[in-house]
C-alpha cells in the first residue's frame, strides 16, 4: 500500500509505503546510515535497504509495530 506526496515547503515529492517483505525475501540490504534532519536540526540514525539507495536513493525502512497486526 502506498501513496505519494508532495513536502509543504519545497514540493518535492516522494512516496510512502506500506510493505510486507517475508523473512529472507528481502532484496539487497539493510544498512544503518547517518544523516542531519533539517526538521529537528541535528544528525540521526536512520535504516535504509541498499538496493532502493542505489536505485531511487534516500529512502528509510522500519518496523511495523506489531501490537497493530492484530
Amino acid at each position: 500500500m502506498g501513496v505519494w506526496a508532495r513536502s509543504p515547503e519545497k514540493q518535492r515529492l516522494h512516496f510512502h509505503g506500506l510493505f510486507h517483505i517475508l523473512k529472507g525475501k528481502m532484496i539487497g540490504e539493510l544498512i544503518t546510515k547517518q544523516d542531519f534532519s533539517f526538521k529537528v536540526h541535528k544528525r540521526q540514525s536512520v535504516e535504509m535497504n541498499s538496493y532502493f539507495l542505489e536505485q531511487f536513493g534516500r529512502n528509510d525502512f522500519q518496523e511495523v509495530d506489531k501490537r497493530f497486526l492484530g
